[in-house]
């Protein structure tokens, strides 16, 4: 994110989602449990020492497929949802820094902490550090 942005733009997968239609919806959640049930056999067999292959197999099929209809209904329903388009911030990531991009899980180092709702302390105090020394 850069200073100029005033706020990091943020997606709302439960707004996006009542714009689909039934068929989109169908699909994209059928996807959705195929990648979720692959993800959860691959966990199992790895801590059972099974070969997970099938698995895997079925994650990485469903995410492609997941990928490709979600981005083309998403470009459908919502302008900017093109290939190549910079797109918003899941909002399911919480506080995200408008300058750095830090979020709640995924602080500075060292640590940050929420200055402002969308503005770490690590950046708030760049930015009171940088005033300090232009004067």
């Amino acid at each position: 994110m850069s200073a100029n942005d005033a706020a990091v733009p943020r997606f709302n997968g439960a707004d996006a989602w009542k714009r689909l239609t039934d068929t989109e919806r169908d699909a994209i959640g059928a996807l959705a449990l195929e990648f979720v049930v692959g993800a959860l056999g691959v966990m199992t067999c790895v801590t059972m020492g099974r070969d997970a292959a099938p698995y895997e197999e079925a994650v990485g099929v469903a995410q492609d497929a997941l990928e490709d209809y979600a981005a083309g209904a998403l470009a459908i329903r919502l302008p900017g949802y093109a290939a190549g388009d910079v797109h918003p911030v899941p909002s399911i990531a919480g506080g995200v820094c408008r300058e750095c991009g830090c979020t709640e899980h995924n602080a500075c180092l060292p640590p940050c902490s929420w200055a402002e709702e969308d503005l770490c302390s690590a950046c708030a105090g760049a930015k009171i550090e940088e005033v300090i020394n232009s004067e």
